[in-house]
């Protein structure tokens, strides 16, 4: 009888340290797609003054009742831009209750400096009362690289520089954009990718034939769509 009740007893002293350790487990910030960078340009957007980036903050813990501060950081040794000048953040954020996934708004701003440079942002989390930083590798933000220049987009792959456009440079994805009017390929088919290619060839022969070849840094632009 006594080794049955000495049983329950630590039963339920091991229940009890359980239910302790979940309750008291911590509250855990971190961000997604930590690894990954953003990259913007104004040149895409000639008429904006700025352009909107959300990142996405995930919380790791029991769902909370109520609202909750978390605290952000400018992270000096990778940012290049200035807060205030280039861009605009709240560095105070609140988790919403019941939810496990909170987004922040990055306001990239339009600025001289952008004609010839590109800047740099990357925020992390901060510990606080409330909440914990969580894994390392994600305790950064995503980088934000945004600029006014024109930036290779992520569709101009190999299959574009093989079969379509050729090598890419600012000036013939600027001439690509101006001739057609498109800026995007990305969801496109094989044969629409080849007429707008077609597009960017037969206007570079037509100005080779009116006796002014369109040069890409000192070599005469082309492409190589059949």
């Amino acid at each position: 009888y006594k080794l049955i009740v000495l049983a329950l007893i630590a039963g339920l002293g091991a229940c009890s340290t359980d239910e302790i350790e979940v309750y008291e487990a911590g509250r855990y910030l971190y961000f997604l797609n930590a690894s990954d960078s953003i990259n913007e340009s104004f040149f895409f957007y000639p008429d904006a003054e700025t352009i909107n980036v959300d990142l996405l903050v995930r919380y790791a813990g029991r769902l909370i009742d109520e609202d909750m501060p978390y605290q952000l950081a400018v992270n000096e040794k990778l940012t290049t831009a200035q807060r205030g000048v280039d861009y605009e953040v709240d560095l105070e954020q609140v988790m919403p209750a019941m939810q496990n996934v909170d987004t922040i708004q990055v306001i990239l701003k339009k600025t001289e400096t952008l004609e010839t440079a590109k800047l740099c942002l990357v925020l992390e989390i901060e510990n606080n009362e409330e909440f914990l930083s969580g894994p390392l590798d994600s305790l950064q933000s995503p980088k934000i690289i945004f600029t006014s220049q024109a930036v290779r987009p992520i569709w101009w792959d190999e299959e574009i520089v093989e079969s379509f456009l050729g090598e890419y440079s600012e000036a013939k994805y600027a001439l690509f954009i101006e001739v057609t009017g498109v800026a995007d390929m990305t969801d496109m088919s094989i044969v629409e990718k080849r007429i707008y290619s077609l597009r960017l060839k037969n206007y570079l022969i037509e100005q080779r034939n009116a006796g002014n070849p369109v040069m890409d840094d000192n070599v005469e632009m082309s492409v190589p769509v059949l």
